[in-house]
């Protein structure tokens, strides 16, 4: 049920946008509708490990502990709080907005 769900939000994400939905910004997120939000951050959170291949850091190891153990709304809320925080991040893209948002909410709790 969990990877239709992703796969579903995967696929509405990147049908939502003409270009690539990794080339939405931060703010371009922000602008959002919440469900088109929580889309976004669940393709990017949980199909992340689709992109990176097998290699795999120790940032990497310590989001694949974290992120099952956040709910998707989390990581709206994590994304969010992490832009309110750090402004200057508007421009960046938004996947690795979220991915940096995940980070330091892991290391938080």
């Amino acid at each position: 049920m969990k990877s239709s769900t992703i796969l579903l939000a995967t696929f509405l994400v990147a049908s939502a946008f003409t270009r690539e939905a990794s080339a939405l910004t931060a703010a371009e997120y922000q602008s959002l509708r919440q469900i088109w939000k929580l889309g976004y951050v669940v393709g990017v959170a949980h199909g992340r490990a689709l992109y990176r291949g097998a290699v795999s850091d120790a940032r990497e190891t310590a989001l694949d502990g974290c992120i099952p153990k956040m709910s998707d709304v989390e990581i709206v809320d994590a994304v969010a709080a992490y832009l309110t925080a750090n402004p200057q991040s508007a421009p960046r893209p938004a996947a690795d907005v979220v991915i940096a948002a995940i980070a330091v909410h892991c290391r938080a709790n």
